[in-house]
């Protein structure tokens, strides 16, 4: 039977939002929610979630709620990922969000963020040859997972986020050789590190909002279309086309570039380097692009049992 089910994906930039239907073997999505909250902004540095981004992250999270209640979720459940785990002040917030709108989040390690991530990434895929390598490049980590249609066997969960990245290696603006060459060093180092990335997977879906991005702007749409972008087969070729264009661009400049929101313009460039790293460690030439990531995965998790939504 079918629950109808809301599942958020606190992020360290962005908060993501899917109200379904689920009986633990599909999806079924109702409505959709999206908010650039930059819920980590800063966090690389002082060790705590900011004032201005827990006011913005409330904000959001205010719009998610009238949604979830007017659709009548039987649960809600909400993880906090990066951000939350680094933050020492995350309890703080936690209790804001219980307080005010009565639903815990639960901080989720980097392990349960793969697995999910890897759920909802094949929780539609069409066939996937060999083994299948599902990405998630977030704000302050990526999570990387590799598995098969029989489930996942194996993850790394690295520091390397668009924003933590952009915090820490990009000052100029345009950004300079020197600092690209100092952020993909310092992602290819903890690449180095996954040694399944080695065994070349037969299939690479990305399921974060850089891949989504990319594949916007590769088409030059001016309105994102999801169905337009779901399983689109990205070429690194186009990525790397794109990634030039970011570099030899201002922020401004890049705020008036097809396909891209203004609000990731100064992000968006340490995305496109990380996934184009990704590409070259696993010997891969395109990645799939996927709009089913964590959320989606958590939400077959609830249905199952797996994940038990929070009340306060």
């Amino acid at each position: 039977m079918s629950k109808r089910i809301a599942t958020l994906d606190i992020g360290s930039n962005t908060f993501l939002l899917l109200i379904s239907e689920s009986d633990g073997r599909r999806v079924v999505p109702l409505q959709t929610g999206y908010g650039v909250v930059r819920l980590g902004e800063g966090t690389d540095k002082t060790g705590r979630i900011s004032e201005a981004a827990m006011e913005r992250a409330m904000d959001c999270l205010q719009d998610f709620w009238q949604n979830i209640r007017a659709a009548g979720c039987e649960q809600v459940y909400a993880c906090g990922t990066s951000a939350l785990r680094d933050a020492s002040n995350s309890g703080d917030f936690i209790e804001r969000v219980c307080r005010r709108f009565g639903f815990e989040i639960q901080i989720i390690e980097g392990r349960q963020e793969a697995l999910y991530s890897f759920y909802g990434a094949l929780s539609d895929a069409p066939e996937t040859p060999g083994p299948v390598l599902v990405v998630d490049i977030g704000g302050g980590s990526t999570e990387l997972s590799f598995g098969d249609l029989s489930g996942m066997k194996s993850f790394a969960s690295l520091k390397v986020g668009t924003v933590r990245m952009t915090e820490r290696y990009i000052r100029c603006d345009p950004v300079t050789e020197d600092e690209v060459l100092a952020l993909r060093e310092a992602a290819r180092h903890q690449l180095a590190g996954v040694e399944f990335l080695q065994q070349q997977p037969g299939t690479i879906i990305e399921v974060d909002g850089t891949g989504t991005i990319l594949a916007t702007m590769a088409l030059k749409l001016e309105v994102y279309d999801d169905e337009r972008i779901h399983h689109m087969r990205l070429q690194r070729a186009e990525i790397e086309k794109l990634t030039a264009t970011l570099i030899a661009n201002t922020i401004a400049d890049r705020r008036k570039l097809p396909g891209l929101p203004a609000n990731r313009a100064d992000v968006i460039l340490a995305g496109a380097l990380i996934i184009d790293e990704i590409l070259k460690a696993a010997g891969r030439d395109a990645v799939t692009i996927s709009t089913r990531g964590l959320r989606y995965g958590m939400a077959l998790g609830v249905a199952r049992g797996e994940l038990l939504a929070g009340s306060c």
